[in-house]
């Protein structure tokens, strides 16, 4: 190790001043850190998985990109041979999640439950933007803003909720 960081690692932050006490973790328990996440997953979760079935009607897109996935479960790629418009991995994840819904009885259709999948992908973008604003520096409270911002933009709640890979 260089001189440069064993000095850096031997001072203590009293011998900083009052920058290094800013900088200092406080004492607590770890949960308390934790709170924008739970509420911004409980948030974005109410949201995004209200009236999912009903919200924007139903499109052609949807209908293709479901019977697509279900096309895994019979060890098909496509429904159809030669017809990939997209690459596949958008409706292998949509295989392998879109059993859960059907596990509660949600959605009623195939497309619906389909929809829950897509939603629980919104909710997760809600809380990766957070993490993201945090890391990237952005206070709290505006991370907090834009994780709101983008789970309340009616485009995201629309097309958020929609079977879509575009």
């Amino acid at each position: 190790m260089s001189t440069l960081t064993q000095e850096r690692h031997d001072t203590s932050p009293e011998q900083n001043g009052p920058v290094a006490s800013r900088t200092r973790r406080r004492p607590g328990p770890a949960f308390l850190a934790r709170w924008p996440y739970a509420v911004i997953l409980f948030g974005a979760a109410i949201l995004a998985f209200s009236n999912v079935s009903n919200a924007p009607a139903f499109q052609n897109d949807e209908g293709v990109y479901t019977y697509q996935a279900r096309a895994i479960f019979d060890g098909a790629l496509a429904p159809y041979a030669y017809w990939y418009d997209h690459p596949p991995f958008g409706w292998i994840q949509l295989a392998a999640f879109g059993w859960i819904p059907k596990l509660f009885g949600l959605g009623g259709n195939a497309v619906g439950s389909m929809r829950y999948v897509v939603s629980a992908y919104l909710v997760l973008n809600a809380v990766l933007i957070y993490a993201l604003a945090r890391r990237v520096g952005v206070r709290q409270v505006f991370a907090l803003v834009c994780a709101a911002l983008f789970v309340l933009s009616p485009l995201s709640l629309e097309l958020g909720r929609q079977v879509l890979l575009d």
